[in-house]
């Protein structure tokens, strides 16, 4: 059986998703997206595995070290703009607006950066940031204005980075499927050894040479590096096409899930900035000299070279987005208790070190995280998108951080600055956590994630359709040929292909999930259940009724009984006045309801009429006391090893969803035998 035939029914074009993990741990970390050959962005196959994947993160690792570390240093630079009064009338929030605005810019090129990449290709962009880069130092080594010093330090500094970084970062996502967590944390640890050291050295060049040759020996260096990092950089073949596709596409903006990774970057970055900028300067601020405080510094950047890879690497062990979750939370809530009282050398530094190990995990997670949200294909598109919405926060960040600063005079002067910088933290672990990881249930086109429920191994598959994701429909009006029986009412093409789609379960996709999944991953076959909700649920009967060997347990959500004037109820009688077969297994059934999907509430503005309208279709259907019926009869069947019913009091047909969901795979795997 060739795999085309295999993956996909040619009538209905069905789209299989399928987790496969030891534990149920994994959500988006496992999922892989199996489409047929010509149409498989995510498949492993598309990511060789390493390689010359290794040249390309050993380059993307020396240049990060030479954007984005460098970059880390302004937090030595600062304090000594501040301490020196180097550009005459200055500010402080002029000096905090400088880094700011080098990192806003470097994001805010993305878009641009994403287009020239799609045309020019990664080697000539490359090359066109390093050479802004190196200039911006040489530039700065000249200046003596603070408008010069925005311009140079701030302006083409940014330009350059943001060239550079957005045209090579996600180069290793394509090179690694499994690892892609562990190199994308190697390559991102790049930036906290190039923090270190030149933290340090920047501390030890200013002194001895002055600010000018600090300056154009640190141009020389990153002109060097980035030249040979890029020539190094390459896509594999297979993905050297990427012009037969946008670079940038809007529609990715309809998935929720993406506009909650969004807002996950946006709060991460502020506090990001304002920690990364604020440590230094705080060191100056309660005692420590100018060296100690470059010390803190590169400690926290020492912190991120070593925590980046290891992140990455339980990330692909365990979770990437749980990881992500508990990152970011350790980072805010470690800030309020740890940093808050830190008012000695050796204090701060521990905070340093250990801070860093998590503070910068947006860096790391943000490439892994996007490629499983809209996939490969559209991956520098996503990250474009992202690292621009993230510009012009990170740009207000430390000046926020500077005006929150207290008088000399006060007992703890950067309070309300730590303050702030945790509450960014703890606000993107919420909006992280809630809106796109542990909610992506209804949000993420139904896809099967389950993090905290059941310790057993297993595969969940499902069955959707291909829908083009601008749509916005989670639906497709197919599911009602697939879903449905065939029976004597039904004359035309949109109802009665449930007994074609049993036969693509049994004869097409299990034999696939046992050779292909289980098989590779070393899982052994055991029970198998069937979820559906509505006419999903429907199917869920008709094939318990009609064919109850072909899965262990069948899970019913607010089945559509009332379907064709209850037609499924004449196969239950026949299912219930069958000999059964005494050498087979009896199946179980779990039968799950909302407890407000019989009665109807008036939406608001909703127009009277359409209420009426819409409350009696709910009191005819009444799918819960349908539901309850059917239970009560099958309680006791003995053709049924177990029969159960959950009803969810405060729950509509739609919200009882992600409840059956939670529930049926809970019993499932822990609770059932």
């Amino acid at each position: 059986m060739t795999e085309d035939t295999t993956l996909q029914r040619p009538r209905h074009d069905h789209h299989l998703e399928v987790v496969a993990s030891n534990t149920f741990s994994g959500s988006y970390a496992d999922l892989q997206t199996l489409h047929p050959p010509s149409e498989r962005p995510n498949q492993s196959k598309d990511a060789p595995e390493g390689g010359y994947g290794w040249v390309c993160v050993a380059a993307t690792f020396f240049i990060n070290a030479h954007t984005w570390g460098v970059n880390s240093a302004y937090g030595v630079f600062l304090s000594f703009y501040l301490s020196d009064n180097t550009f005459q009338s200055t500010s402080a929030l002029e000096y905090a607006f400088v880094s700011s605005l080098s990192i806003a810019i470097a994001m805010l090129v993305s878009p641009l950066a994403t287009y020239m990449t799609h045309h020019l290709g990664v080697r000539l962009v490359v090359a066109m940031g390093t050479i802004l880069e190196a200039g911006s130092f040489i530039a700065t080594s000249f200046v003596h204005e603070s408008w010069q010093l925005m311009l140079s330090q701030g302006i083409c500094f940014g330009l350059g980075m943001g060239l550079i970084f957005v045209s090579s970062v996600g180069v290793i996502s394509h090179w690694f499927d499994k690892r892609r967590s562990l190199v994308n944390g190697i390559a991102a640890g790049g930036s906290g050894i190039g923090g270190l050291i030149y933290s340090l050295a920047v501390a030890t060049m200013i002194p001895r040479l002055g600010l000018p040759w600090a300056m154009r020996i640190l141009g020389i260096i990153c002109l060097v590096v980035n030249t040979i990092g890029g020539l190094l950089l390459r896509l594999p073949h297979r993905n050297n096409a990427s012009h037969k596709q946008p670079p940038m596409r809007l529609g990715i903006f309809r998935n929720p899930a993406y506009l909650s990774l969004l807002a996950w970057g946006i709060m991460s970055s502020m506090g990001y900035v304002g920690l990364l900028f604020s440590l230094s300067s705080y060191g100056v601020a309660v005692g420590l000299s100018q060296h100690q405080a470059s010390i803190a510094s590169a400690l926290l950047n020492l912190g991120q070279a070593f925590g980046r890879p290891l992140f990455g690497f339980i990330s692909d062990a365990l979770d990437r987005v749980s990881m992500a979750i508990a990152a970011t939370l350790f980072t805010g809530v470690f800030c309020f208790v740890a940093w808050i009282f830190a008012h000695s050398m050796g204090v701060i530094c521990f905070f340093a070190i250990v801070v860093g190990l998590t503070a910068g995990t947006m860096w790391a997670a943000a490439g892994p995280i996007a490629s499983e949200v809209v996939g490969l294909s559209e991956l520098h598109g996503a990250l474009g998108f992202f690292w621009f919405s993230i510009g012009a926060p990170m740009a207000v960040a430390e000046p926020i951080a500077v005006q929150l600063r207290g008088g000399t005079t006060a007992s703890k002067p950067y309070l309300r600055v730590q303050i702030f910088i945790g509450s960014m933290y703890i606000g993107a672990y919420l909006t992280d956590g809630n809106s796109i990881f542990h909610s992506s249930l209804e949000e993420l086109h139904r896809r099967l994630s389950f993090g905290v429920v059941g310790t057993r191994e297993g595969v969940v598959v499902s069955i959707g359709y291909q829908i083009p994701p601008e749509t916005g429909f989670l639906f497709e009006i197919r599911r009602s040929w697939d879903f449905t029986p065939a029976q004597s009412l039904t004359t035309g093409q949109k109802e009665g292909g449930a007994v074609e789609f049993i036969e693509f379960l049994e004869g097409t996709l299990k034999p696939f999930i046992s050779a292909r999944l289980m098989e590779k991953r070393g899982l052994r076959p055991g029970r198998e259940a069937l979820f559906g909700h509505s006419h999903g649920g429907l199917f869920c009967l008709h094939t318990l009724f009609t064919r109850p060997n072909l899965f262990d347990c069948f899970l019913a959500s607010s089945p559509s009984i009332s379907w064709h004037e209850e037609f499924v109820l004449r196969e239950e009688q026949t299912f219930v006045t069958a000999v059964a077969d005494a050498t087979a297994r009896k199946p179980s059934l779990m039968l799950f309801v909302g407890g407000q999907e019989s009665t109807a509430q008036r939406r608001r503005e909703e127009p009277e009429e359409v209420f009426a309208k819409r409350k009696q279709g709910h009191e005819s259907r009444n799918v819960v006391g349908r539901t309850i019926a059917l239970y009560d009869r099958l309680k006791d069947c003995p053709r049924l090893e177990h029969v159960s019913l959950d009803v969810y009091e405060a729950e509509d047909h739609c919200t009882a969803i992600p409840c059956a969901l939670t529930r049926s795979f809970a019993r499932f795997l822990d609770e059932w035998y």
